[in-house]
């Protein structure tokens, strides 16, 4: 049941050229029916322990246990996200060095993660949808990004001043309007049983509000740790990793 891609240097080059270019890249029909059908079976059994709430959980595909892990079982799925990554970075990229999230967006905390725009810590995202609802797009969770708008930094401290001007409540308000302006150009709807690419750490993204009654649910796979010797990186992660752990402690 692990998830077959073509790691082929030709192959990581098309994509690489293609995030490059395009800033997202989609592999078609690359999770199986069964899979997708297996993991949803697993997000349910975590609402019916947690309620209908939003939640996440920290790397639920290093659990041997969890159907997730089947995902970094894929030995052609963390190939690919290390090879993108090695030639973005220009250096070897460790298995240590990944990151996967599993994101819950329902009920009546739904809109508290609508439009929070970031960058990621990660050369390389690997959005899996597992549950998209189907309704208007601005209630159904759609990614929405700012595609390629920055380049990979050396120095960590330009990245962190970047963080703290974009990731307040009063820029995201302004680039949410502007999203809503045009957006067509800013959208990028999803389809579980594909896998969405992009340059996590150069793209701006967020996703759209999820109405309280739907549910919306992806597994975040991030590999290539941009600043991975930067003390200021590793404050940031900390708090981050805590804030995500209070979000799957959580209790309704």
């Amino acid at each position: 049941m692990q998830i077959q891609l073509d790691t082929s240097d030709e192959n990581i080059k098309k994509i690489y050229n293609s995030l490059d270019h395009n800033g997202i890249h989609c592999i078609d029909n690359s999770i199986p029916n069964n899979l997708i059908d297996k993991l949803r079976n697993e997000v349910n059994g975590y609402l019916n322990e947690n309620g209908k709430r939003y939640f996440s959980k920290m790397n639920p595909a290093d659990d041997p246990n969890s159907v997730f892990s089947s995902i970094k079982d894929s030995v052609s799925f963390v190939t690919l996200i290390n090879k993108l990554a090695s030639k973005a970075l220009n250096r070897k990229i460790e298995d240590s060095e990944s990151l996967n999230v599993l994101r819950v967006i329902t009920g009546k905390n739904a809109e508290s993660q609508t439009l929070q725009f970031h960058y990621d810590a990660y050369a390389v995202t690997a959005l899996i949808p597992i549950f998209i609802p189907e309704g208007r797009a601005a209630e159904s969770g759609h990614l929405v990004a700012w595609l390629n708008l920055r380049t990979f930094r050396n120095m960590q401290i330009i990245n962190m001043i970047e963080k703290v001007l974009i990731q307040n409540r009063f820029t995201r308000k302004y680039l949410s309007f502007l999203v809503f302006r045009n957006l067509e150009k800013y959208m990028h709807k999803m389809i579980p049983g594909n896998i969405y690419l992009f340059w996590g750490y150069r793209t701006l993204h967020a996703n759209l509000g999820v109405n309280k009654d739907f549910l919306r649910s992806t597994l975040l796979f991030h590999g290539g740790h941009v600043h991975q010797d930067s003390y200021l990186d590793s404050i940031v992660k900390k708090k981050r990793d805590s804030s995500e752990r209070k979000n799957d402690e959580a209790k309704l």
